[in-house]
């Protein structure tokens, strides 16, 4: 089995330029025969920790939504790093994604 380990260089707070560079990503390791990729913390983020203090929960079902299609049109295993909405606020979390889009684990 192929593994990949996806070095990003986010857009503080461009959720949007973050799932691009993910998508990217997950092409090119489904074009290498990949069947796991593992992205850093805080992928869909960037880090920018403004909007992760305002604890915005808006922008997690697109980004969940775009990762499960992700892991479904390209068949493959993906791990991702990102800013969780929870009871208390915002978790830096990992949530894997399997071959037909379903999330396996948070």
């Amino acid at each position: 089995m192929k593994i990949a380990a996806v070095q990003l260089s986010g857009f503080p707070g461009d959720v949007r330029g973050n799932l691009d560079k993910i998508r990217t990503a997950a092409k090119a390791g489904a074009e290498a025969s990949c069947r796991l990729l593992l992205f850093p913390e805080i992928s869909d983020l960037g880090y920018d920790m403004p909007s992760i203090a305002l604890g915005g929960r808006d922008w997690w079902p697109r980004v969940r939504d775009e990762l499960s299609e992700l892991a479904r049109d390209h068949g493959l295993c993906l791990v991702c790093g990102v800013c969780l909405p929870g009871p208390d606020g915002l978790a830096n979390a990992l949530v894997a994604f399997g071959p037909d889009g379903g999330i396996l684990a948070t």
